[in-house]
């Protein structure tokens, strides 16, 4: 097997490690014969995502509620106040500190950013930002199109149950 230098690393490996790159496919459609090892193309597409992780969140939003309530993404931001730099600070903030609803920190939850959502809270109401709360996933999926009486109602019986079941339990079989 032939042996290649990265053009990035430097190291030197069998030709295999620069098959995404180095495939006559990638070099008909234009691309040009890269000699990066496949290490180096992951390690920068993982920095690339890193980088790009809150301001993709906030586009992505903006353009889900748009499709989903048959407007352009554009008319959401002028006329019904959804600010990208706000919406990404705030989005950052609940992250940081917690479901609007639950509480739970999203940080704790596992699932990165996917577990945090934009709830338009008075679904009945004009998509006004005004009108949303940062969630997590598992309270909007549950929430759906909930009044929000009703919403409220159920929360209140959820913080009920942890305080009468959950936590006593907990302390029970707490270790420390």
């Amino acid at each position: 097997m032939p042996m290649k230098q990265c053009a990035d690393c430097g190291g030197w490996f069998d030709a295999e490690a620069f098959f995404r790159r180095d495939t006559p496919a990638y070099a008909y459609a234009g691309k040009g014969r890269r000699s990066t090892c496949l290490a180096c193309e992951q390690t920068a597409r993982d920095a690339q995502k890193t980088t790009n992780r809150w301001p993709t969140k906030i586009r992505d939003t903006i353009r889900r509620h748009a499709v989903r309530l048959g407007v352009d993404g554009d008319v959401l931001q002028t006329r019904y106040g959804w600010d990208f730099a706000r919406m990404m600070h705030e989005a950052q903030h609940a992250y940081d500190n917690g479901c609007a609803y639950c509480g739970h920190r999203f940080k704790e939850m596992g699932h990165g950013l996917a577990d945090i959502t934009l709830d338009i809270f008075k679904p009945t109401e004009p998509p006004y930002y005004t009108n949303t709360r940062w969630c997590c996933a598992t309270c909007n999926r549950e929430k759906s199109r909930t009044p929000p009486a009703q919403w409220g109602a159920k929360r209140a019986a959820w913080d009920a149950w942890k305080r009468l079941v959950k936590e006593p339990l907990q302390r029970k079989f707490s270790w420390s």
